[in-house]
């Protein structure tokens, strides 16, 4: 892991899920805790990894791609917004010094058109770290209160060794995609049954045959 490009395999069928964050906050280790089951050694990214995480049950899961978050290629992340159904920002709860740069990179994710309305789980990682913040704090701290407004977002406290709180991160996630491909349709829906009605003031007039 953290090979240039490292592409597993795509499921077009699954909703598209980008997992940001600084380097360093763990987002290569949570994806493969998520896709094998168990903590595995990561190199930093330089690139972008992508795998099918499955969920139980009949969802078709979700497509994660895990791209870099070193400084240089965070001005790489746009290139990935077109697409997006939701975002899973991972921070590292105990590096509470980096958490002010960890805020203006989400800042300026959020900010681009192309992920208006994408739906947020923020991962408060490293939760097994003495002096972690705990998800409240996070929250806090990134300004989230003001920088989502318009879209679902939740933070969920996070430990990828011990694998706590990653499947609550991920199922919220993919709750919060399922409402809103459910209000995308209605308003498709809507905006079909509008233009099938007739203009209004339109009225035939009967005209009386002689």
């Amino acid at each position: 892991m953290g090979i240039v490009t490292s592409k597993g395999a795509v499921n077009k069928a699954q909703p598209r899920v980008l997992l940001l964050g600084l380097d360093g906050a763990g987002k290569s280790s949570m994806l493969y805790r998520l896709k094998l089951g168990e903590e595995v050694t990561t190199s930093p990214t330089i690139g972008f990894n992508v795998e099918s995480v499955m969920q139980s049950g009949r969802s078709p899961g979700l497509s994660m791609w895990d791209v870099g978050g070193q400084d240089l290629l965070r001005n790489m992340w746009s290139h990935y917004y077109p697409g997006t159904d939701g975002l899973l920002f991972v921070v590292d709860s105990a590096d509470v010094e980096r958490i002010p740069y960890a805020k203006e990179a989400l800042v300026v994710a959020l900010s681009d058109s192309n992920l208006d309305g994408a739906p947020l789980v923020v991962m408060a990682n490293k939760q097994d770290l003495p002096g972690a913040l705990g998800a409240d704090e996070v929250g806090e701290a990134l300004g989230l209160a003001q920088s989502c407004k318009g879209r679902d977002w939740v933070v969920k406290a996070c430990s990828v060794p011990t694998g706590h709180g990653l499947r609550d991160g991920v199922q919220a996630l993919a709750a919060f995609i399922k409402k809103r491909f459910k209000a995308q349709h209605l308003q498709k829906q809507q905006k079909q049954q509008k233009q099938q009605q007739p203009p209004p003031g339109r009225n035939e007039k009967s005209v009386d045959v002689v």
